[in-house]
C-alpha cells in the first residue's frame, strides 16, 4: 500500500514538470536559431563584385524581446557616423528577414549557419550580398 501511494504522489509530481518541459520547448526560438547577439560585417559585394577594403566597424546586434515564442525582436546596426535602432521578423518559410525602422522596411534573404549570417537584397537597382561574422563572448 505504501509503495502504491509513494508511486501515486511520484507520477502526479512528474506530471506538472512535464508540462513545464513542453512549455520551454521553443520559448526561445531566436535564440534556438542562433541570430541573436551581435554580427560584425566581414564582406559586402555589389552586383558581385567584392569591395577589398577592409571592412570596419559596422555592426548589428539582434535581441530578443518581450515575446520569446514570437520570431520578432530588436536589433541595432551602427558603424562609421550611423546608428539605426528598429524590429526585425524573421520568415523562416521564405528565408527572409524584415527589418522596420523609422518609416521604412527593408526584407532581405539570409542565410545562417554556424556563426555567419549572409545576407542578399537589392539596393536601387544593385544586388547586394554581405557576410557577418558573429562576435563570440
Amino acid at each position: 500500500m505504501k509503495s502504491i501511494l509513494i508511486f501515486t504522489i511520484l507520477v502526479f509530481a512528474a506530471v506538472p514538470s512535464c508540462n513545464d518541459e513542453e512549455e520551454l520547448i521553443g520559448e526561445d526560438i531566436l535564440q534556438d536559431i542562433g541570430i541573436i547577439g551581435k554580427w560584425k560585417l566581414d564582406s559586402r559585394a555589389v552586383d558581385g563584385i567584392s569591395n577589398l577594403a577592409v571592412q570596419c566597424c559596422d555592426y548589428i546586434e539582434f535581441e530578443q524581446d518581450k515575446q520569446t515564442d514570437s520570431l520578432s525582436g530588436n536589433f541595432k546596426a551602427y558603424g562609421y557616423l550611423f546608428q539605426t535602432n528598429g524590429i526585425f521578423t524573421l520568415n523562416l518559410n521564405e528565408e527572409s528577414i524584415l527589418f522596420q525602422y523609422d518609416n521604412t522596411q527593408k526584407v532581405y534573404t539570409y542565410t545562417l549557419e554556424e556563426n555567419i549570417l549572409a545576407f542578399r537584397y537589392t539596393e536601387n537597382g544593385q544586388e547586394i550580398s554581405e557576410t557577418w561574422r558573429k562576435e563570440l563572448p
